[in-house]
């Protein structure tokens, strides 16, 4: 049984004002090959009661996003400074996981690499007689509306056959 690896920790002060500061800790851990925030805590540094307002103001999925930042520069730097190899498989799954975390800019596409993912995944749902597109959302963790863009795209690049409003097409394997 393999030893569960260690998360990410990272403590900061944040400041909205002199009187209100808090020190924000956000433990990161790979959740499902992604770098995500698996717990936080907020520490009041001037004693002070912390309130629902307070906490509103702090601007967490920015921290995140900085923290997972810093973190793949850290893991990075690690990794080139592994000379022997011992340690650099598992730190470089962990630049991965943070790679993927980084997030798309809103309305962006997808890169092409990963339309060839969501064909494969709707071919292998299809050839078993499952629902292609429902694979295809499960499988991404995708709303349906997504799911269905995700496959039309695919499709309009030639990774998938044309197919007729509800009625689901794949590629027949030949052998």
């Amino acid at each position: 049984m393999s030893k569960k690896e260690p998360n990410y920790v990272n403590t900061k002060r944040y400041k909205i004002s002199r009187q209100r500061q808090w020190d924000v800790t956000i433990e990161l851990g790979e959740v499902e090959g992604r770098l995500d925030c698996v717990r936080f805590s907020v520490a009041s540094v001037s004693e002070r009661a912390i309130t629902a307002t307070d906490l509103r103001q702090i601007p967490l999925g920015q921290l995140v996003q900085q923290w997972r930042a810093d973190y793949l520069k850290l893991m990075r730097v690690a990794v080139d400074a592994d000379k022997t190899g011992t340690v650099r498989k598992t730190l470089s799954r962990r630049v991965t996981a943070a790679e993927r975390s980084k997030p798309r800019k809103r309305g962006g596409r997808r890169p092409e690499h990963d339309y060839q993912q969501i064909a494969s995944v709707y071919q292998a749902a299809w050839v078993r007689g499952d629902l292609p597109t429902k694979a295809v959302q499960d499988h991404f963790k995708l709303s349906p509306s997504a799911a269905a863009k995700a496959v039309h795209r695919a499709r309009q690049q030639g990774l998938l056959p044309r197919t007729e409003r509800g009625v689901a097409k794949g590629k027949r394997e030949e052998g």
